[in-house]
């Protein structure tokens, strides 16, 4: 949920996404739809609605972005275990083959996907360990909690 969308998972589809407003409570003109299964989506949290983005993982473990207002879904990662946006801007976080990877612009795929590539930061994560999940992304500081309950900053 954000403060202009919702998005809802299909539970007869789980293919398919559907998003409605907020404030009316009417469905969005549009729904996206992914060839696999979709495990996990969540919506940014910027103000500016013209700027709303999804970002989902579907069975494939693979990680996709797309404009809600005017959905053109984009695959921008793969074997990802977890994702989070920033809590107070619009950066993209993702726990991805072993390496957390933070887009800081993700609105630069729209311009150029190499851009989109020189506006990121890839570090190891090998240390995290198998099945880790992103709690918190704030600031500059990503929380992840491992398998066995530590929680890792």
């Amino acid at each position: 949920i954000s403060s202009d969308v919702i998005t809802l998972l299909d539970k007869n589809n789980p293919k398919l996404i559907r998003l409605f407003d907020v404030i009316s409570g009417k469905p969005l003109n549009s729904n996206i739809e992914n060839s696999n299964d979709i495990l996990n989506l969540q919506l940014n949290q910027t103000e500016m609605t013209n700027e709303r983005k999804l970002c989902f993982v579907d069975s494939n473990r693979d990680m996709f972005i797309t404009m809600v207002h005017k959905p053109d879904v984009i695959k921008i990662a793969t074997m990802v275990d977890s994702f989070q946006w920033n809590d107070n801007n619009d950066m993209l976080t993702c726990i991805s083959d072993g390496k957390l990877i933070t887009w800081f612009y993700p609105n630069a795929i729209y311009v150029d996907k190499d851009l989109m590539d020189k506006a990121r930061s890839v570090k190891d994560a090998t240390d995290v360990g198998k099945l880790p999940q992103i709690i918190h992304f704030t600031g500059s500081m990503v929380s992840i909690r491992q398998l066995d309950g530590t929680l890792l900053v």
